[in-house]
C-alpha cells in the first residue's frame, strides 16, 4: 500500500491511493480505524478544494470514496468474525 498522507507543497496528494483488500484485511483493527480516519480527512480536504475548484483530479474523489468504503467493509467483516 502507498504512503496515505504525503502531500507537495501545494497540499495535494502527490500518488494516486491504491488500496487492495488483501493489503488492508492484513491490519489490525485499531490500524484500520486509523486508516478510515486519515481517508475521511483526506475526503475532506479534497472536497474544499474541489469547492474552490483548486482540484486537479477529480478522479481522487471517486477513489478515495472507494477505499473508503473497502476499510470499512473489512471492519465491518472482522467485527462480525466472518
Amino acid at each position: 500500500m502507498k504512503d496515505i498522507g504525503r502531500r507537495d507543497r501545494r497540499g495535494t496528494l502527490q500518488e494516486t491511493i491504491d488500496m487492495k483488500p488483501s493489503d488492508v484485511r492484513e491490519k489490525t483493527a485499531a490500524e484500520l480505524k486509523r486508516l478510515e480516519t486519515e481517508l475521511s480527512e483526506q475526503l475532506f480536504h479534497l472536497r474544499v478544494k474541489h469547492a474552490t475548484g483548486r482540484l486537479e483530479k477529480t478522479a481522487d474523489l471517486r477513489q478515495l470514496r472507494k477505499d473508503i468504503a473497502r476499510v470499512k467493509t473489512i471492519i465491518r467483516e472482522k467485527g462480525s468474525g466472518a
